[in-house]
Parts: structure tokens; C-alpha cells; sequence
């Protein structure tokens, strides 16, 4: 709240600030708060659930079956007889499904003990410097 001085002097507060167009308090700007949208994950989910119909790699014979489950038999089809052609593209959407897994870091030292530190703190005495004398200048006319 900004605040206005009458001829009076008396202080008044303005609600909304100076220009009235402020925030009010006990007022909520947004009440209906962020608005909804769909992440690309919700709609990637969306997709992978609807069901087609592909060949089986292993059984030859037409499946019906969500998208997602299809990948997983292309993705272990792939892995047997084709190796890694098509596996980024596969990763990427385990990836945004599932989260990237963790890669796990070991900080040692050699042989597996903790890391070697040292630190080393040293003072050194300061030179002693060479104080001016002060001299106090007289004021003239006086």
C-alpha cells in the first residue's frame, strides 16, 4: 500500500498503491491459479496407451496391444537380432517415461581409501611500518 499525505497531514494509505491498479490486500489476483495445460510427458503417455496392431517378431501373428508394450518387444527383437540400430530412439522414450536411470560415482582414493588432503596453514609476521607524526595545522585569523 502506498501511502498519500493530505494538506492536513494526515497519512492515508491507498489500497492497490499509487496507481490503484496494485495488489489489494485479502484480494487473490489469480484465483484459479495456474492454468491447466498438458506436459509433452501427458501427451507422450497418451500415445504410448492407445492400441495397435503389429506383427509379433517371435510369434509371426498380428497382436493388438498398447504402443508402449510394442516397443518393448521391438526394443528385445532388435537386441537379439539387429543390435543397436533404432535403440536411441527407443531410449529416448524410456527416458521421458521412465526417468534416466542414475549413474553412481565412487570418489576414492587409491586403493579404495579416502581421498588424501592436507592443509597447511602458516602465519608470517606483518613489518612494522613507520608511523608519520601528526601535526595539527593552525587555523589562521584566529
Amino acid at each position: 500500500m502506498a501511502t498519500s499525505v493530505k494538506k492536513n497531514k494526515k497519512i492515508t494509505k491507498t489500497p492497490g498503491g499509487i496507481t490503484g491498479k496494485g495488489f489489494v490486500p485479502g484480494v487473490c489476483p489469480n484465483p484459479s491459479g495456474r492454468p491447466k495445460g498438458r506436459s509433452l510427458t501427458t501427451i507422450l503417455q497418451d500415445i504410448l496407451e492407445r492400441k495397435v496392431e503389429l506383427k509379433d517378431p517371435f510369434s509371426k501373428k498380428a497382436i493388438k496391444r498398447p504402443i508402449k508394450e510394442q516397443i518393448m518387444v521391438k526394443l528385445i527383437a532388435n537386441a537379439l537380432t539387429k543390435g543397436p540400430q533404432s535403440l536411441s530412439a527407443i531410449k529416448e522414450v524410456l527416458d521421458r517415461m521412465e526417468g534416466k536411470s542414475l549413474q553412481r560415482l565412487e570418489h576414492s582414493g587409491p586403493d579404495g581409501d579416502d581421498i588424501p588432503h592436507e592443509i597447511k596453514v602458516s602465519f608470517v609476521d606483518a613489518p612494522e611500518t613507520k608511523k608519520k607524526p601528526t601535526t595539527k595545522k593552525k587555523k589562521r585569523g584566529s
